[in-house]
């Protein structure tokens, strides 16, 4: 493992400036952070979340409590907002990510650089560059140095691009941005990916803890504590690798930039699983199915998906681990949306259809990852006759892009006003013409959800 080409890479992207960056790239940014600040919103209605910020906000601003928590007329210290939003952005699986990274950037950057947005009164255009490049810092370090499966990602190097974001909205120096990046990079959080097929809500806290350190980097660097390569790279090669290849970090370098190869999901549940959605609804576009004459289903997905096997979650976030469960909740004819609650885990039509799916890897799917992320779902009918519904790749991909109309109605399950959501679409669309994203930011206190 040698990490020079990780800096090289960083050396080359600190010089981009608004200027170089393409009318698309900077379109898609703002959409990412649409749908960033959206599933925020949404994963804060949780109840772990509610509970946590009922113990941690106030109405009133004050000294200590003076960062805004979105979609409320709430407020918390920096620290508790760093966490709070870094938690939430997660908790629902409504946020994007990137399939090169194999993980999430958007939600890494999202919650430091909204508070260092704040704090430092940044205008637009720099609030857009920082997200860009700390995007691109985190997915090129996920993509050349690829994590042991056994790890969850967020939480991981995802702290790089919330980090160095931060540290070019505060107008630090490459020199200094870089030295920020090896900080970030010797201090991911230990994640098993354990917690997200168990349902342990732990996991969502990787995120929000990372936040926390994402933004301190920028302090750590000024305080003059150092990080190094050599210690990047005991930190990763010995512990958290499955394999390594330096010559991704400049692969195609920003032609486009990694953030124009992100997906938008369009499903509520783990990524992994969105693959064998479109695959079922492929079938279900052209037929009318009983589930009562469904003699078995079989699931045929890349290796990472197949771990999706659970027929039985025990709680909402591992059912949004199964593959067999959102299958199940779709063929007996209920909401995506409204079907993650206890009473919908133990709803017997439900687990009757859950029980008859069998997920499977297929090595020729596997083998065409990260471009590709196939599924087939085949059912098998008690008459004999079978169905079979193939994808090469999920919808919400730069590849298979959703379509205006889909995201609205995504976005409709957070803001169910059209009129309200329209004009919020509309502030984001126009985040590159605020001078002062601290007085655009409080627009969002009055788009008032909780």
């Amino acid at each position: 493992m040698s990490l020079n080409r990780f800096v090289e890479m960083l050396e080359e992207i600190l010089d981009y400036q608004w200027e170089d960056f393409s009318a698309e790239t900077i379109e898609r940014t703002k959409s990412i952070i649409l749908d960033t600040a959206l599933a925020t919103i949404d994963g804060l209605n949780n109840k772990e979340m509610q509970n946590l910020m009922k113990q941690v906000s106030s109405p009133q601003y004050d000294q200590h409590y003076c960062i805004p928590v979105l979609g409320t007329a709430l407020y918390t210290s920096l620290e508790d907002n760093l966490l709070l939003h870094g938690t939430a952005v997660v908790s629902n699986e409504n946020d994007e990510g990137n399939q090169f990274a194999k993980g999430h950037p958007a939600a890494h950057i999202f919650a430091p650089l909204y508070v260092k947005a704040i704090l430092d009164e940044a205008n637009g255009k720099d609030f857009i560059r920082a997200f860009i490049l700390g995007y691109e810092a985190a997915s090129r370090y996920a993509y050349a140095a690829n994590m042991d499966d056994s790890f969850h990602p967020h939480g991981t190097w995802g702290i790089i691009g919330g980090a160095v974001a931060c540290g070019i909205l505060q107008g630090k120096t490459k020199e200094e941005i870089i030295e920020i990046a090896l900080l970030a990079a010797a201090t991911p959080i230990a994640t098993a990916w354990e917690a997200a097929v168990s349902g342990n809500t732990v996991r969502n806290l990787y995120t929000g803890i990372a936040m926390m350190i994402a933004y301190k980097t920028v302090l750590f660097q000024t305080a003059n504590f150092k990080s190094s390569l050599k210690v990047v790279q005991a930190t990763w090669d010995h512990l958290m690798l499955k394999d390594f290849n330096d010559e991704l970090f400049q692969k195609d370098l920003m032609k486009p930039a990694m953030i124009e190869k992100s997906f938008f999901k369009y499903y509520p549940s783990c990524r992994f699983t969105h693959s064998a959605i479109d695959a079922l609804y492929q079938i279900l576009e052209k037929n009318e199915i009983d589930p009562n004459e469904i003699k078995n289903i079989t699931v045929e997905t890349y290796g990472l998906a197949a771990r999706l096997d659970n027929q039985c979650p025990e709680n909402i976030l591992s059912s949004k681990f199964s593959i067999p469960y959102v299958l199940a909740v779709i063929l007996s004819g209920e909401n995506l949306y409204g079907s993650f609650t206890d009473e919908t885990l133990v709803y017997s039509k439900i687990t009757e259809i859950s029980d008859k799916i069998q997920v499977m890897e297929d090595p020729l799917m596997s083998a065409r990852l990260p471009e590709e992320r196939a599924a087939r779902v085949t059912i098998e009918f008690i008459n004999n006759n079978c169905l079979v519904g193939e994808v090469k790749d999920a919808s919400g991909s730069f590849k298979e892009p959703l379509s205006d109309e889909k995201l609205n109605q995504k976005y409709l399950n957070i803001i169910p006003d059209q009129k309200e959501l329209d004009l919020l679409k509309s502030k984001f669309y126009s985040i590159d013409q605020e001078e002062n994203m601290n007085e655009w930011f409080n627009y969002l206190k009055g788009v008032t959800v909780y």
